[in-house]
């Protein structure tokens, strides 16, 4: 069992766990969204969506099977991973990207609009989501994330990260996985304005395109090795970034502890 599927198997161990609690503590809306997170990551960990092909006989009968079609579906799979977020809960479109990579790297595409499309169609899609987020807004994310714990008191910390530290995340979020559907929504509900968010993010889809679509390219002969790869370092990436982000945290609750105290003055 790969790593993936181990953490996505002790994800939803402790999902299940959190949806029995809830559930037991009268929150059912909160339970039932602990138990979809379960599901998911129980058919992720059992082997489920559609896996990537592996090895050059399967690239082959890929590109075969798409035909005409192969530029079309590499600019779906760029704009809609970010656009319909659940898309990537199927079959994740930076992999999808790396798989026509490995095809022109076989010599059945031009690997310079596979890079084109890798790299402004997947900012278009997230100019599109950010939209949405600016359009749907705050009223959207508490009325169907309330079930979850989404407050107005977190987006107000949500507003406040934005306002801090939204153009680098818009940037290298565009790497990490889960942020990369989810940010440009957050952002575009948040306080960040669009003329700070497109330069990065422009950036952040180039390094996307370079770092899936040219990496496919150039490793096509090895593919399902750069793609088990790729996905161990994106998941790593993102725990280092999640628990950054709770040690910070944890810091800025103490500090603020001792100020209280200071500020009460001995007892």
């Amino acid at each position: 069992m790969s790593g993936v599927r181990i953490a996505a198997a002790v994800g939803a161990a402790l999902l299940t766990a959190l949806a029995v609690w809830r559930f037991r503590t009268g929150r059912p809306k909160r339970g039932v969204a602990a138990s979809t997170g379960a599901v998911l990551l129980v058919v992720l960990a059992a082997g489920g969506g559609i896996g990537v092909p592996s090895g050059n006989d399967a690239i082959d009968r890929a590109a075969d099977a798409l035909g005409g079609w192969l530029y079309p579906f590499a600019i779906a799979m760029a704009f809609l991973e970010t656009t319909i977020p659940p898309l990537t809960l199927v079959f994740p479109g930076e992999w999808a990207l790396m798989l026509l990579g490995a095809m022109a790297g076989a010599g059945h595409a031009d690997i310079v609009p596979l890079f084109l499309i890798g790299w402004l169609v997947s900012a278009a899609g997230d100019s599109v989501t950010f939209a949405l987020g600016r359009r749907l807004g705050r009223p959207f994310l508490v009325r169907f994330g309330r079930g979850i714990g989404v407050t107005d008191a977190r987006l107000d910390k949500v507003d406040g990260f934005f306002e801090r530290y939204g153009p680098p995340t818009a940037c290298f979020g565009r790497l990490l996985p889960l942020a990369r559907p989810l940010g440009p929504f957050l952002a575009g509900a948040s306080t960040l304005s669009y003329r700070r968010f497109l330069p990065w993010n422009v950036l952040g889809c180039l390094l996307f395109s370079c770092a899936f679509v040219l990496s496919g390219f150039a490793f096509y002969k090895s593919y399902d090795r750069v793609v088990a790869i790729a996905g161990r370092a994106g998941l790593a990436a993102l725990l280092l970034v999640t628990a950054a982000v709770a040690v910070a945290v944890v810091l800025r609750r103490r500090r603020a502890a001792v100020k209280a105290k200071v500020a009460e003055g001995p007892a």
